[in-house]
């Protein structure tokens, strides 16, 4: 009798990453958030589907869609913060403006 494919017993690894990365945004850890994804990207095109049963392909696709989901947070995550950066910036120019005019006066 054969044990579980290699892919099988990839998919609990699979998972544990993605809750891994979730952890990580959820503690806004970017650098950690980038190596779990590193990790879990090159897992992932490791992973030979043949052999696969169907309960185990549906958990493979089940997996792509979390990690899109994922990426589609960090997106905005990633919105957000340049959005908050360009708002700082604003606020330094116009305190410049502020500053500038203050002084001809």
């Amino acid at each position: 009798m054969n044990g579980p494919s290699p892919a099988a017993c990839a998919l609990p690894l699979l998972e544990a990453q993605l809750q891994a990365f979730a952890g990580a945004l959820d503690r806004d850890d970017y650098p950690q958030a980038s190596a779990v994804l590193d990790a879990h990207d090159a897992s992932l095109s490791a992973l030979d589907l043949h052999g696969l049963d169907a309960q185990q392909l549906a958990r493979v696709r089940d997996l792509v869609q979390a990690q899109q989901a994922l990426l589609q947070r960090m997106g905005s995550l990633r919105d957000a913060a340049r959005a908050h950066i360009q708002i700082g910036h604003q606020s330094l120019r116009a305190a410049h403006a502020y500053l500038t005019a203050e002084s001809l006066a």
